[in-house]
């Protein structure tokens, strides 16, 4: 007993001393991080949103300064909205300041994760999944772009939060339930990836965990609540419930085997830019699907392959796609990254693990996903993690497999690694005793 208080005291104290480290080398990055032309690319409509809410109050990514902008609805509207809380004018002053509130974000909600693992995981298994997210290059790195990709992560560790406390029995579920639709909302708001994550849910919960639907049923009045009401929005402000511009560029971007077009070394990354017929999937997404079957029949290999395992191998990659590469978005002009003696330590560590960690936490997510559809359990929060896993895997089976997309929902393939080796090890302990 002594030595088991004695062990979380070290575990505590090590726990600390990693969440310290975390902050102090976001820190380090989001100060020392310089942006080849920040503003480029998507975030030139994230901030043009941002400018046009902050100054006309109306969701439009048309760049005036005299007139009202024309409403449209190319882009979800929360990380504009957040955006716009800090602009400033056009100046940096207006980018840092978010690059700072979104870093403030991720720590606090990584806290919170930590704290979930401790309660969840024990101690050391906590100390273990801590030291990889906290120390994760990919997870300081996104802080520093004006992109989606650092606040729609904090917003899945919310998502998993209320999810797995509304699972919880007690007087205080209700609220949790609600507070999880709200906050899934608030994520597919932000990236429309989770817009049908509540789906894919109550189809796992009708067949592991029939109980726990009623659940689902409540959290989807507080998702579709909000949902329902930026689609009639939308109604109004352009004649449709949505802009189907991103879902045909999802679809046929993500369409092209290994990213090229007709394997032209020259097209690898862009290869709509080489496509001919490109311009004729914008017809609408009944057309962007029949130009994707018809090359399908004519090259069947080629397509089974990529849509069934080549868009796995893409999606978790560590290697950004386009851009600079590596961790980095857009182009960098320096970053701790390149000279940081710590910081390329833990570069190195995790570039070499990348590979297996992303096998083993993806198969493993996999295996308890669908193994529960064999045999009826109640739904741990483990199956959540892997849920996540499994349902951005087949998602991009779909639309495109940026590495870039992969990015947030890869702090759930490396908890599920790190729970794979639990099990494993636990597995070999019993028999050996």
């Amino acid at each position: 007993m002594v030595y088991q208080h004695k062990s979380q005291l070290l575990a505590l104290f090590v726990l600390l001393l990693i969440i310290f480290y975390g902050v102090l080398a976001r820190w380090s990055v989001l100060n020392h991080t310089v942006i080849d032309v920040p503003i480029r690319a998507d975030a030139v409509d994230y901030f043009t949103y941002a400018k046009n809410l902050s100054l006309f109050s109306t969701f439009s990514h048309t760049n005036t300064e005299q007139n009202e902008p024309i409403k449209d609805a190319m882009r979800s509207p929360a990380f504009p909205a957040f955006a716009a809380f800090f602009y400033q004018g056009d100046n940096m002053h207006s980018v840092i300041s978010v690059l700072f509130a979104q870093t403030v974000v991720q720590c606090l909600v990584f806290l919170l994760l930590s704290i979930f693992g401790w309660k969840l995981w024990g101690a050391w298994t906590s100390v273990v999944i801590s030291l990889f997210i906290w120390t994760h290059p990919t997870f300081m790195s996104v802080n520093t772009y004006y992109l989606t990709e650092s606040l729609f992560l904090s917003s899945l560790i919310i998502v998993f939060s209320f999810f797995t406390l509304s699972l919880k029995t007690s007087k205080f579920v209700f609220p949790f339930v609600m507070l999880f639709g709200l906050g899934l909302a608030l994520s597919a708001l932000i990236r429309p990836t989770m817009e049908y994550y509540l789906f894919f849910i109550a189809l796992l919960f009708f067949f592991q965990s029939p109980q726990q639907l009623k659940k689902i049923g409540f959290a989807a009045v507080a998702f579709f609540t909000v949902i329902i009401g930026w689609k009639i929005r939308n109604y109004f402000a352009i004649g449709s419930f949505s802009d189907s511009t991103l879902m045909i560029n999802g679809l046929l971007h993500g369409s092209y085997p290994n990213f090229m077009y007709n394997d032209i070394p020259e097209s690898y990354g862009f290869p709509y830019r080489f496509d001919p017929l490109a311009n004729e999937s914008y017809k609408g997404v009944g057309t962007t699907l029949q130009l994707i079957w018809e090359r399908a029949i004519e090259q069947p290999y080629h397509y089974v392959s990529w849509y069934l395992a080549g868009k796995q191998l893409f999606l978790w990659q560590w290697n950004i796609l386009a851009g600079q590469g590596d961790i980095f978005i857009y182009p960098i002009k320096t970053s701790p990254f390149l000279y940081q003696t710590d910081l390329i330590f833990w570069h190195s560590i995790h570039k070499a693990l990348n590979t297996p960690v992303m096998i083993i936490g993806v198969i493993y997510s996999y295996y308890l996903v669908f193994s529960r559809f064999v045999r009826k359990q109640t739904i741990s929060t483990t199956n959540i993690i892997a849920s996540l896993v499994v349902y951005a895997s087949l998602f991009h089976i779909i639309v495109a497999p940026f590495p870039r997309y992969g990015i947030p929902f890869k702090l759930f393939v490396l908890i599920m690694s790190v729970l794979a080796l639990k099990a494993f090890l636990d597995t070999i302990k019993r028999k050996v005793s």
